[in-house]
């Protein structure tokens, strides 16, 4: 089966453009995509999406966090 899955990223500086192969995510919106490439001072958050063939599969959180950014409010939706 396909799930679809939605989670945040919140984090600051230079958004971990490798965790989006890793994880196999992209941005959920354009607004989304806007602030990856952003400069913006401080905290800022992302909206995320990818497809998992397993409900209980997740982002790692763990790698995320070593690069700065938290995971949170992850949904998983089957299609």
């Amino acid at each position: 089966m396909k799930y679809s899955q939605r989670f945040f990223v919140t984090g600051k500086g230079l958004f971990p453009m490798d965790m989006l192969r890793y994880d196999q995510c992209f941005p959920a919106s354009q607004d989304s995509a806007v602030t990856i490439d952003s400069e913006i001072p401080g905290t800022r958050t992302v909206e995320m999406r990818r497809y998992v063939s397993d409900k209980t599969t997740m982002p790692t959180t763990g790698r995320w966090a070593s690069f700065g950014w938290t995971v949170s409010n992850t949904s998983t939706v089957k299609l």
